[in-house]
Parts: structure tokens; C-alpha cells; sequence
């Protein structure tokens, strides 16, 4: 398993994200964002594991981070459009606002990882 050569802060920022995705769980129930993004964290890893068992198909990073852009947009989307229900005195509000942290160091590196796959794969 290629995680296992991460380095120790690779594999603790990988630890911090998915707590902070599956954390939504807490808040699904009394936020709509919080459902999108559960769902389209669930969504990322089961088109991985998809993706990984199809014959023929190789998993690389950029495929990683393309399905990341892919499936995690909507709930972005939906956490941005509901920015009135993100109060800091609240433990939604500190959720919502760790993970749009977190969203914004991810997206840094999937939307231009995801681009580069894209480019190779149509042969540019």
C-alpha cells in the first residue's frame, strides 16, 4: 500500500482530513451541508475502490484528486451557500469552519493534480 511510505506529517494531515469529513456524521441529521459532505466523502472512496477493481484501470494521485474535485464540490458548494448558519460559538460553526480549512489545502493540490492527470491522459 503506497500510504504505508507516506512521511508521518503526509499520513497525519490524510488523518485530520478524514476525521474532520467524517465528523459530518454529528451534524447530518440538523445540516443539509453536513449530509452533502458525508456523502460525497463516501462517494470519493467507493468510486476509488470502483475504480481500483475495474480491470484495465490503473489508480493514480491525479485520478485520486480528480474524483476528490469531483465528489466533494457539492458539498463545498453547499457549506458556502448556507455561510449564515457558520457561527464560531457554535461546534457546527467550528466543523464548518475546519473544514472549509480543510477544502482549501486540499483543492490547492487536487484541482492542479487533477488538471496535470487529465493533460496526460489526453496525451498534452
Amino acid at each position: 500500500d503506497a500510504r504505508a511510505n507516506l512521511p508521518t506529517w503526509m499520513m497525519a494531515w490524510l488523518g485530520f482530513l478524514a476525521l474532520t469529513f467524517l465528523s459530518s456524521v454529528i451534524f447530518a441529521l440538523n445540516h443539509v451541508p453536513a449530509r452533502w459532505v458525508l456523502a460525497g466523502f463516501v462517494g470519493s472512496h467507493v468510486a476509488t475502490i470502483a475504480i481500483e477493481n475495474t480491470e484495465g484501470m490503473v489508480l493514480r494521485a491525479g485520478l485520486v484528486s480528480l474524483l476528490h474535485v469531483v465528489f466533494w464540490t457539492p458539498g463545498l458548494v453547499s457549506l458556502l451557500s448556507n455561510q449564515s448558519d457558520i457561527r464560531l460559538n457554535s461546534a457546527y460553526g467550528i466543523w464548518a469552519s475546519l473544514l472549509l480549512f480543510v477544502y482549501a489545502v486540499a483543492f490547492t493540490f487536487d484541482i492542479r493534480d487533477g488538471i496535470v492527470w487529465l493533460l496526460f491522459m489526453v496525451g498534452v
